[in-house]
């Protein structure tokens, strides 16, 4: 994967590390996932499931707002490249 931008324009960067920053919780839930040793009760892995989830909605659902209407250029630039990564952090889930 290529590395995450460092927008110059602050707004940019703002959302852009909130972006990152949820995209690196997803990455270490789905780590820990894999982590055989590791047996989850019934609740806790609905509640990591579901927090996957949030994370991803939320995100996507972002990203697709600002970069189509967001006034920042910058920002919209921002928003392709998380709904971008996030559209690769789901087809490594699928």
């Amino acid at each position: 994967s290529v590395a995450w931008q460092k927008p110059a324009d602050p707004k940019a960067s703002d959302y852009l590390a909130g972006c990152e920053a949820d995209h690196g919780r997803i990455r270490i839930q789905m780590e820990a996932f894999a982590d055989e040793s590791k047996r989850y009760q019934p609740q806790e892995l609905l509640e990591a499931i579901n927090n996957i989830d949030l994370l991803l909605d939320k995100q996507m659902n972002l990203a697709s707002l600002y970069a189509n209407v967001h006034p920042n250029e910058a920002v919209r630039l921002s928003a392709e490249e998380c709904e971008q990564k996030f559209v690769e952090l789901i087809s490594e889930i699928s």
